[in-house]
């Protein structure tokens, strides 16, 4: 059956929040896929053909949210591509009342936390959804200054720390480094990098996290992308960093003389990397 699509003015972008208008049998035919944050893989396709040929029932709804008249998908892509493809005329869904901007997040959080994502993928649309997130909650940046202004948030604590690093084993430092790169890397950066023969490492990201200019970070994506070095590290010319031997003094000096040399931009952006470590090594304890 055809679902009503309600007649309400939609959330606006600064309501953070969704109300749910009814769950119904749509025609699959009534439904917009829009522009997604990923393309349809075929083996997750196949996988949930497999499903509905074992157990006879496509389990979760899929979400869409009520646009101008129409119905536009929120999550669910390969659901709703394998009902088209079973020539099914309806399907089951949730129809939401959002604001796009809420929308983009219940994608980004579908995606997380129901879906097998690469590490580049993880990156891009944690990155994606703390934008979003900031956009959203702009009240919440204010009275804070830097690293406490980006990430004091518990939303953002529990987005990124929890479900990341459960997922990849990585350190909150970690987690903050892919949403960096993440956002760092441009459209076209992240499509190379998918077409690569190699599949992209957290070590790969983490380099390119700390790669000065986005010229050079093309470069470097470019030359991993046609297969002409099998991790980033190796396309990246120079010499290679060491830690300095010697006695603690000597280890000291050497931090202190760096310290003394950065501006202060340079300074408040270590700050914000090495937050955790640093307040681990103040009370006492040692770092991850």
């Amino acid at each position: 059956m055809n679902a009503p699509v309600p007649n309400r003015k939609s959330l606006s972008d600064t309501q953070a929040g969704a109300q749910l208008v009814g769950v119904e049998e749509i025609n699959v035919d009534q439904i917009e896929f829009g522009e997604r944050l990923r393309e349809i893989s075929e083996q997750a396709v196949d996988a949930l053909a497999a499903s509905i040929h074992e157990v006879g029932v496509l389990k979760t709804p899929i979400d869409v949210r009520s646009n101008r008249g129409k119905l536009v998908l929120i999550d669910g892509g390969h659901r709703l591509t394998l009902a088209r493809r079973l020539g099914w005329t309806s399907i089951k869904a949730q129809i939401w009342d959002c604001s796009a901007k809420i929308a983009e997040l219940m994608e980004i959080d579908g995606n997380l936390a129901g879906a097998e994502l690469t590490v580049l993928d993880s990156a891009v649309f944690l990155a994606k959804r703390k934008r979003l997130h900031d956009e959203l909650h702009p009240e919440a940046q204010q009275g804070k200054a830097g690293a406490a202004a980006r990430w004091s948030d518990a939303t953002a604590i529990v987005s990124f720390a929890s479900v990341t690093s459960q997922k990849f084993g990585l350190s909150e430092r970690h987690v903050r480094r892919l949403v960096r790169v993440g956002g760092l890397l441009s459209d076209r950066d992240v499509g190379l990098l998918r077409q690569s023969q190699k599949a992209v490492t957290f070590a790969d990201l983490d380099i390119l996290a700390k790669m000065e200019g986005s010229a050079n970070r093309t470069k470097a994506v470019e030359a991993f992308s046609k297969g002409d070095a099998t991790r980033i590290k190796q396309v990246i010319k120079g010499p290679v960093e060491r830690r300095p031997s010697g006695s603690v003094e000597e280890n000291f000096k050497v931090l202190e003389r760096d310290w003394r040399r950065a501006n202060l931009a340079a300074k408040r952006r270590f700050a914000e990397e090495y937050r955790t470590e640093l307040q681990q090594l103040l009370s006492g304890s040692d770092p991850e």
